[in-house]
Parts: C-alpha cells; sequence; structure tokens
C-alpha cells in the first residue's frame, strides 16, 4: 500500500496545528483582575494593592512592605525578580505558598498599574 506523499503532508500538517492548538489551550492566559483579587486577599495585610489611578503614593515608613505601584514602577523589580520573590518567605508571609497561576496573575496586575 503506497501512502502519497500529499496525504503523508496533510496529515502532518494536521497533527501540528492539533498540537499547538492544544498547547495554547493548556496554558492560562494570565488575568490581571484575578492577580488584583488574590493581592487583596492575601497580600494587603502588608501592602496597599491599589492607588487611585494616577496618583502615586506616599513614601512608605521604614520598614514597611512597599505599596505595589512602588514594585509596578520600580525598573529593578522584574518579572522573574518578583516570581522569586513569591517563592520564597518574606516578612509575615512566611507560611504562605503562591502558585505558579497566581504568580502569573500578580504579575500581569503589577505590569497593568505600570500604565498609571
Amino acid at each position: 500500500m503506497r501512502v502519497s506523499f500529499w496525504r503523508a503532508g496533510l496529515a502532518l500538517g494536521v497533527g501540528v496545528i492539533a498540537a499547538v492548538t492544544v498547547t495554547a489551550r493548556g496554558a492560562p492566559v494570565p488575568d490581571p483582575v484575578a492577580g488584583k483579587k488574590y493581592a487583596q486577599i492575601e497580600c494587603a495585610g502588608c501592602h496597599v494593592i491599589a492607588d487611585k489611578r494616577g496618583k502615586r503614593p506616599p513614601q512608605r515608613e521604614q520598614g514597611s512592605a512597599p505599596h505595589f505601584s512602588t514594585i509596578a514602577h520600580d525598573p529593578s523589580m522584574t518579572a522573574e525578580k518578583i516570581r522569586e520573590t513569591l517563592k520564597l518567605p518574606h516578612g509575615s508571609m512566611a507560611n504562605l505558598v503562591v502558585s505558579e497561576k497566581d504568580t502569573e496573575n500578580i504579575l500581569s496586575y503589577i505590569g497593568s498599574l505600570r500604565g498609571q
């Protein structure tokens, strides 16, 4: 039985498209609204989560946690640095374990603050 190159190519193309579609659907899209909600529940005890649009927060007191908008506007706070920070206990969040999905949502929320 002989398979034509055309049919083999078509089968390969369909397989590649299916694989890409499954991968794209399997990867969750970061959600800034979910990130803000998570931060309001888990982070607001130490951090100011939201300020009025366009208004920079006042200087924080020494030793207190930075405002999320301060983190957003700090060029040294890259996504990778924030990811690493969320993996390690800091301050009073010693027992908080932030999932990868929640981390990506928080990063998306912090990124949304950069335009304010």
